[in-house]
């Protein structure tokens, strides 16, 4: 069953890369109900602070670590890693 993105949830969740359709799935640990997260991106590296809502990723094409809030705003620029 899924979800729009007003549906993001704030606790009992995981967050997973879904590289077929380069975004991010959000699954209820108490339901198993999946919300599809409007973030496009292929990123194998996510963290999510759950104090400041807040959830950060490396994009590896852009060669970047942003931040966005679940619902895809505010995103921003941490780092550009550059060439390695």
């Amino acid at each position: 069953m899924s979800f729009y993105v007003l549906d993001a949830l704030l606790t009992n969740f995981i967050i997973v890369p879904d590289f077929s359709h380069q975004r991010f799935l959000q699954i209820n640990l108490q339901n198993g109900s999946i919300v599809k997260l409007p973030i496009i991106a292929t990123a194998p590296g996510i963290a999510f602070d759950k104090v400041t809502k807040t959830l950060f990723y490396s994009a590896i094409q852009k060669k970047t670590i942003m931040s966005t809030t679940l619902h895809g705003e505010n995103s921003s620029l941490i780092y550009t890693i550059g060439n390695i």
